[in-house]
């Protein structure tokens, strides 16, 4: 569940509550128009690092999400007819 969010230094951070514990996680994020005149929210997170569990400095392009501002965004149909010019930083199709 997340808690609570907030933005320092042009990075996201999402507080999540996980078992017991209050866990920060950092994303990078933009928000881009679309050839509508909708605002898209765009998110990917830092790659995490698997021995240690820190974040690193890297971005992980396959996390990148974007969240449109119109109501009509909830319909994966929507997006269909849209475009716009992604971050360059957001590659949902990157292979990890």
């Amino acid at each position: 569940i997340v808690t609570q969010w907030r933005t320092q230094d042009n990075d996201l951070y999402f507080t999540f509550h996980i078992g017991e514990d209050d866990i920060d996680f950092r994303a990078i994020y933009d928000v881009r128009l679309d050839d509508q005149g909708d605002s898209l929210l765009f998110i990917a997170f830092y790659q995490t690092d698997t021995e240690t569990g820190n974040q690193t400095n890297e971005i992980n392009e396959a996390s990148c999400i974007a969240y449109s501002s119109s109501i009509l965004g909830a319909e994966s149909e929507h997006f269909v007819e849209r475009e716009t010019i992604f971050p360059s930083w957001c590659n949902p199709d990157h292979d990890i």
